[in-house]
């Protein structure tokens, strides 16, 4: 059996015929959280919940998908069922209910304090606090999320123009109500990531020595990260018993890439020792060509997976994913690459790609001693301005705020974020100023630690485009850093007047 590419409504839409006592469908579209700035983070995840609110809360989390560069919404059981719950969908998204904002964004709250973004530092440091660096964020812009803001994302991404539907099973319904409103193909999502590559950076609380590289998509791709996972597990964790858990794994990143990652668990005193083993497998793997045997079995198992997964309900929704992001011959093509074949030379030429643009995560040492780039954790540039010292005479970080920049100075490190350039400031009443860069630098302005007064918060608030604050309400007293001065300065800006449309597509795009 195959897939067959008709169309409902104006949208593409994939039929894969399966005899299953099942049916199965999805409506998938090109936006995810790598589209949000990081004011908005959970955006689209909260308009996610919105379009399902007709359905049981309980099978919620079956059906919704939020990834870095689409949403899917998927379904299974008997034809009747799959249809009344795409048109369920399709029905809120061209009415979106207002009135249910409220809730949804509680209970996006109270998955938040179990979640977390999934990326962890290792994104955010590659990428910034921007694009598909976003992942190493919680969802920190729900809480002032309203529904004019969920309307103009629907209005610009939830549309006919930027989906691809899907259903499997004994015979395409007669009727498929997919009908939204009209909308253009979203680009790819707007992103930067580090140049200086191959880099490490410290992570001392993390025990696991991670590893991340960008490589072509292909099959060949996915062979190479087969053979670097099964040499990982069988030297690291079998032969040295240097880990209790080492592996490699793919991911699709975009239409042309992907990254594999490998992660080794150590224990504290190995870590060290993990990283110089793997080091010297990827060196092996480029200077290779490696064993024919172990790459033959790695791409067999790549075939036969790549092959099932193409032909059962499931695959669908890659495929649909895949048409949104532009992959040529994303139907026709993807039986095809089940038999590209790969050699022992292509995953010594994609190791050698994976070593260029590596970022490595340790919890102890570092590798310059192989050539490796320490990575910007820290800014190459101090404001000048203002100098605010510490209430603590023995803390040596002072605050230095200026007029286009704010910087935390201390004996060993600079941290600045420029104002123009603030991808998100939690502004808490109780005068707090969080400000994070959109290269992921973080300053903490505090009244507890330093001699803000109300005047040098709301400068610092006049300084930050009001598109990027996110309001927080005050701290518990014991969740403050120490020590409390005697009295704290709070201060709100002023609304500066804008016209609020512009404001809110501010928020959503970053213009």
């Amino acid at each position: 059996m195959s897939i067959s590419q008709l169309e409902a409504d104006g949208i593409p839409l994939l039929f894969l015929p399966d005899d299953g006592d099942d049916c199965t469908g999805g409506i998938a579209f090109r936006v995810g959280w790598a589209d949000e700035t990081l004011a908005v983070r959970g955006l689209t995840h909260l308009v996610g919940h919105l379009a399902l609110s007709l359905l049981n809360p309980t099978e919620l989390h079956h059906h919704l998908e939020t990834h870095a560069a689409h949403t899917v919404f998927r379904t299974r059981g008997t034809a009747e069922h799959v249809v009344q719950v795409l048109s369920d969908v399709c029905g809120l998204l061209r009415d979106l209910p207002h009135d249910r904002v409220e809730g949804e964004k509680a209970v996006l709250a109270a998955e938040s304090r179990t979640m977390y973004g999934g990326g962890g530092s290792l994104q955010r440091v590659r990428y910034g606090a921007a694009g598909y660096g976003l992942s190493s964020y919680p969802e920190l812009g729900v809480a002032d999320l309203t529904p004019d803001l969920a309307s103009l994302w629907v209005q610009e991404a939830f549309t006919r123009g930027n989906a691809v539907a899907w259903f499997s099973g004994p015979e395409l319904p007669a009727t498929l109500d997919l009908a939204l409103g009209e909308g253009r193909r979203q680009p790819p999502p707007e992103t930067t990531s580090l140049t200086d590559t191959p880099a490490w950076y410290l992570a001392p609380d993390s025990a696991a020595v991670l590893v991340t590289g960008i490589v072509p998509r292909s099959r060949g791709a996915r062979v190479f990260a087969e053979v670097l996972d099964r040499l990982a597990t069988r030297r690291l964790r079998d032969d040295l018993g240097y880990c209790y858990q080492a592996g490699a794994q793919y991911a699709v990143r975009d239409a042309t890439s992907a990254t594999v990652v490998l992660r080794a668990e150590a224990r504290p005193e190995r870590a060290a020792a993990v990283a110089g083993e793997i080091l010297d497998l990827l060196a092996e793997l480029r200077w290779g060509p490696p064993d024919a045997d172990l790459v033959g079995a790695a791409a067999a198992d790549v075939r036969t997976e790549t092959a099932d997964l193409l032909r059962v309900p499931a695959g669908l929704a890659d495929v649909a994913r895949d048409l949104l992001l532009g992959v040529p011959g994303a139907v026709t093509g993807a039986l095809e690459l089940v038999d590209e074949p790969v050699s022992p030379d292509d995953v010594r030429v994609l190791a050698e790609t994976y070593w260029g643009q590596a970022l490595a995560q340790l919890p102890a040492g570092d590798l310059e001693w192989a050539g490796w780039h320490p990575a910007p954790v820290q800014s190459a540039h101090a404001a000048t301005g203002r100098v605010i010292q510490p209430h603590d005479p023995s803390l040596s970080d002072v605050l230095v705020v200026g007029a286009e920049a704010v910087t935390r100075r201390t004996r060993s490190s600079v941290t600045t974020v420029v104002f123009r350039d603030v991808a998100c400031m939690l502004a808490f009443t109780d005068g707090g100023r969080w400000l994070i860069g959109t290269d992921g630098i973080e300053v903490h302005v505090e009244p507890t630690l330093h001699a803000v007064d109300a005047g040098l918060v709301a400068d610092i608030d006049a300084a930050v485009d009001r598109a990027r604050v996110v309001r927080r309400p005050a701290r518990h007293p014991g969740d403050l850093p120490g020590p409390r001065p005697a009295a704290t300065g709070r201060a709100e800006a002023s609304p500066a007047p804008q016209d609020r449309l512009g404001g809110l597509l501010r928020r959503l795009r970053g213009g």
